[in-house]
């Protein structure tokens, strides 16, 4: 059984992960490219809207509760997996062949809506410069911010701050 935190950090990550997904993120630019940037949602107005919304306490200057501190670390947790997972295949010694279905329909007129299949493309997509993109957004958030007399809160920024620069192999001083 789960108590009650570890059920809310899987529920969070569980949404965040799905809201992040590489699918998702895919079909979002393709809207983009069909509909055009003012007629649709983008990915970043997304990621916008999910960062101000879950780093809000940071820059109010708030010591953050247990809750807050989780969801900003399932937040960078989401988008540190999803950009590793993107590049596996660039970083594997052996490429491996993959037949990929025929469903895109060429005689279908371009504004229309279509089923293709997207999830080969992501790592020469914008979606992992989006999430790199939001990852340094946030980095730089943080580094802002990082300087609270909350010693639970400061940790976890040092915390946050360490992974994404390690993921993103930033060798920068704390």
């Amino acid at each position: 059984e789960y108590g009650p935190y570890n059920m809310q950090r899987e529920y969070q990550y569980s949404l965040i992960y799905s809201l992040l997904s590489d699918e998702r993120l895919l079909r979002m630019l393709e809207m983009e490219v069909m509909k055009g940037e003012k007629n649709v949602y983008t990915t970043s107005e997304l990621f916008k809207e999910l960062r101000t919304e879950i780093f809000k306490p940071t820059t109010r200057g708030n010591a953050l509760s247990i809750a807050e501190r989780t969801l900003q670390q399932n937040y960078i947790d989401a988008l540190l997996v999803s950009t590793d997972k993107m590049l596996e295949k660039v970083t594997k010694k052996g490429l491996q062949s993959q037949e990929l279905p025929h469903t895109c329909d060429l005689g279908v007129e371009t504004n229309s809506l279509r089923n293709i299949h997207v999830s080969s493309m992501t790592r020469t997509s914008a979606v992992s410069t989006a999430k790199r993109g939001e990852l340094l957004r946030v980095l730089s958030i943080l580094e802002k911010n990082s300087r609270s007399s909350h010693e639970a809160t400061a940790n976890h920024y040092q915390d946050l701050m360490l992974r994404i620069r390690q993921n993103l192999q930033l060798n920068q001083k704390l």
